[in-house]
């Protein structure tokens, strides 16, 4: 055997044809092609390219410099959605802040904790906007973009922001020079068009800083900042792409803007080429489009209502009002003055999906044209961000938007109910009638008949509308629509309730009422808790009753809960009483 072996080795080492065959017998086991074989190879190299184009970025935008390590505040950046992201892929999104060292205000549904922050005053607002721009500066050549809106209103509330931003500029070359040489600026107006001041980057920060003191007026109500992100398009990506610079587009508006709907005609350019953009606006009211009058940009003085046209629109934070326009029994004036802890809902959306920000700011100390912004006032009522990140609208297309409105009845008919215009309550009736004259008591009725009858009408359509949506409330989970369906069912049982109990006692009074104090000279008709009239008034005060409490007891701490204690302060029901 062994002289067979030399024999067929031909002065082969037998050792080294043992170890030959013992590495094909274990590349056989684990099903890999020996050495050499061919076997497989083009497939697995096709298959391989394919794999690595499905599952590859549609666009990798790649630099010419050394990778660096990024600082500290963008490594503590939380990918987006599950998405793996590169240092480089994560430029300009802004770092971990803790949002709960003050009152909540403006809004923002980035991925990061607490959604919602405190309204900034211009000084905040720009320390953290430059704190964003260092972190882009360190690893290379950036470009900022400005945008600022330039109609009646925004000039008001920006001119103290603008005037901070020219002089950190002049500072910029003395405090950090590092920066400074890595920066240049575009900076462009809008308010019904787009207009560049600079058509070309500028380096020199004296020459930016110039430009922002020379901002040109429009007196124009149209604010179409989309188109004006639309138009720097162009110049951004050839920044992005051709000068392999890290681009950031900042823009100033005091209101929501006039043509959201474009939202999603410029979202694709700006994610495909890694554009974050930051907002430095005003936050949306809870639930309302506006709460200035509109004489400042050429309309009526008053609020307009929400079947009327606005010319300052601040919000709302959803995709549509889904807050009835319901009086309280004294005044809702105060009640309206809610920030929803977000911004309006498509600007929002653009900070969100581009890895931006929305900094919601507070009314500038001064410094304006004209008097001073009435939204957000600094009386505005305000809640706790950690609780409010829980009630964030969802981010969602206006198709995606109105086929769940569709799919739910109970949505379906809260938002036709918030188009309705305001409505009347039972605000100050008549509550003393007097005994001694009979004619002159069935003439005092009558008129406080006629004067309910007036809030009656529209009080008993809104009810029916919502009261659609009962037998679908049960299959509503989220949270949102449940406090906003639950707060508007309870407030509009509520008002029925005492329109119609007071509707109610005066035709008992009219039939005559047993007295218990002769010498009383006057019936009195009091608030109660109840009724003892019918039951149906029972019922409908008792389901007003469940609504508001539930509201109380499963949304603590938020504006729904606020609004329903504040409902639940008047009570439901009447009883008369002699004086």
């Amino acid at each position: 055997m062994a002289s067979t072996l030399r024999s067929t080795t031909s002065g082969f080492p037998a050792r080294v044809l043992t170890r030959w065959l013992l590495i094909v017998w274990l590349l056989t086991l684990t099903g890999c092609p020996p050495p050499g074989s061919g076997i497989g190879s083009k497939e697995e190299e096709d298959t391989s390219s394919q794999d690595t184009q499905e599952t590859a970025p549609r666009v990798v935008v790649r630099r010419n410099r050394p990778r660096r390590r990024p600082p500290k505040r963008l490594q503590s950046y939380p990918g987006r959605r599950g998405n793996e992201e590169t240092p480089d892929e994560r430029i300009g999104q802004l770092p971990k802040v803790d949002w709960a060292a003050g009152a909540p205000g403006g809004g923002d549904f980035g991925g990061m904790p607490g959604p919602t922050r405190p309204g900034l005053s211009s000084k905040e607002a720009l320390e953290r906007l430059w704190r964003d721009v260092a972190d882009a500066a360190e690893l290379g050549p950036t470009e900022i973009c400005w945008l600022i809106d330039v109609s009646p209103s925004a000039r008001q509330w920006h001119a103290e922001l603008v005037s901070a931003i020219a002089g950190n500029y002049r500072e910029l070359p003395s405090k950090q020079p590092a920066i400074a040489k890595n920066l240049t600026t575009r900076l462009g107006t809008f308010a019904d068009t787009h207009q560049w001041l600079t058509p070309t980057p500028l380096a020199d920060e004296t020459e930016v800083a110039k430009k922002f003191e020379e901002l040109p007026k429009s007196n124009s109500a149209v604010e179409n900042v989309f188109a004006a992100v639309a138009a720097s398009l162009k110049p951004l990506r050839q920044a992005r792409l051709k000068e392999r610079k890290e681009v950031l587009l900042v823009i100033l508006t005091d209101e929501a803007g006039n043509d959201g709907e474009t939202l999603l005609t410029v979202l694709p350019d700006l994610k495909k080429y890694g554009i974050p953009v930051t907002v430095l606006g005003v936050p949306a009211p809870f639930g309302r489009r506006t709460l200035v009058g509109q004489k400042l940009e050429g309309g009526k003085a008053k609020v307009p209502t929400p079947t009327q046209k606005a010319v300052i629109v601040h919000g709302p934070e959803t995709q549509a009002p889904e807050r009835l326009h319901l009086m309280f029994t004294d005044s809702d004036t105060a009640f309206d003055q809610i920030d929803s802890g977000f911004g309006p809902y498509a600007l929002e959306q653009l900070c969100f999906e581009t890895g931006g920000r929305f900094w919601g700011m507070d009314v500038p100390s001064g410094g304006g044209e004209g008097s001073t912004p009435t939204w957000p006032g600094y009386s505005v009522l305000r809640f706790d961000p950690s609780v409010m990140k829980k009630y964030r609208p969802k981010l969602q297309s206006r198709e995606e938007y109105e086929a769940f409105v569709q799919a739910h009845r109970c949505c379906q008919v809260l938002v036709e109910a918030a188009r309705i215009p305001t409505i009347p309550v039972l605000s100050h009736p008549q509550l003393v009638f007097a005994k001694d004259d009979p004619p002159k008591l069935k003439n005092t009725v009558d008129a406080a008949q006629q004067a309910a009858a007036k809030v009656e009408l529209e009080i008993h359509r809104t009810y029916d509308l919502l009261k659609q949506g009962l037998a679908d409330r049960k299959k509503l989970t989220d949270r949102r629509w449940c406090a906003s369906y639950d707060l508007a069912m309870g407030r509009i049982a509520a008002a029925k309730a005492r329109v119609d109990g007071y509707n109610a006692m005066l035709a008992a009074l009219k039939r005559g009422i047993p007295e218990k104090n002769p010498d009383a000279t006057s019936w009195v008709l009091a608030p109660a808790e109840t009724t003892d009239l019918t039951s149906s008034l029972r019922s409908l005060i008792k389901q007003a009753r469940e609504h508001l409490e539930r509201v109380v007891r499963e949304h603590p701490g938020t504006p729904w809960e606020f609004l329903a204690k504040e409902e639940l302060k008047t009570p439901l029901g009447w009883k008369w009483t002699e004086q």
